[in-house]
């Protein structure tokens, strides 16, 4: 009894354990969604509306930006300073590049860490929260409730111990009780629900190319829209201006 005991209370130990961290990297990662959508409200403003940013993912290869096009605002502290260059259309194509290579990045750690990250060694606590991790994790601790709550259900535990004790039964009737149906009300009770991830308020950021594979895409499609909303551009630049430093993007 004292092993099995050992081995109940163990393994739900250990699954307490893996779901608390789980719930702390999925807040981590929703703190990076936050600032993945701090940049995209930046580079969705640059662009001017919600068509000609579609138009600009569509132009890089994207196929679903949706999660990115939510917001479109110029926030305070995005930018520490707009790029230098000679002209008014050359500064707006550079700034826009900067934010999206940002962006990017930012994306890029939400879905599957920072670069060059290797975690091979490290603690599970250690380990840097991304997209890619929380997934495998959620279906890793599924695995392990549907295996706890059928093979360590507190029933279970109820008919084994019964198993010692050989006038249980007699000791049942009298006293009126049912054990099988006690322990099936304390499974319903006790056992593990799974996780939903849908539930987690996590969004699928897309995976966007690097800048240096698309700059040609961007400077052109930049270049064109500057032409044709070269009012409402200049608008959204001169809030950049006022807006001052950038701690949310980090661009210098």
């Amino acid at each position: 009894m004292a092993d099995m005991a050992d081995d109940y209370f163990g393994a739900r130990k250990r699954l307490d354990d893996l779901v608390m961290i789980f719930k702390r990297f999925a807040e981590k990662c929703r703190e990076k969604g936050e600032a993945i959508e701090a940049c995209a409200g930046v580079l969705n403003a640059l662009l001017t509306e919600k068509a000609e940013a579609a138009r600009f993912y569509d132009a890089i290869g994207v196929d679903s930006p949706d999660p990115l096009l939510a917001r479109q605002a110029v926030q305070a502290e995005v930018l520490d300073a707009l790029p230098n260059a000679l002209t008014r259309r050359r500064r707006y194509v550079q700034t826009t590049r900067n934010v999206y290579d940002v962006l990017q990045k930012r994306c890029k750690d939400y879905l599957y860490g920072p670069p060059d990250y290797h975690p091979d060694g490290e603690g599970l606590e250690e380990t840097e929260a991304h997209y890619e991790l929380l997934v495998n994790m959620a279906e890793a601790i599924n695995r392990q409730i549907e295996k706890i709550n059928q093979n360590r259900s507190p029933g279970s535990m109820l008919q084994y111990v019964r198993g010692f004790q050989a006038d249980w039964d007699q000791k049942a009737n009298i006293a009126g009780s049912n054990l099988v149906g006690f322990a099936d009300g304390v499974d319903q009770k006790l056992d593990y629900k799974p996780i939903r991830f849908e539930d987690l308020d996590l969004k699928k950021y897309p995976d966007l190319p690097a800048s240096g594979q698309v700059d040609k895409q961007i400077r052109e499609f930049c270049k064109d829209l500057y032409a044709r909303r070269k009012d409402a551009i200049e608008e959204v630049m001169q809030k950049l201006r006022a807006a001052g430093g950038g701690a949310a993007c980090g661009l210098s």
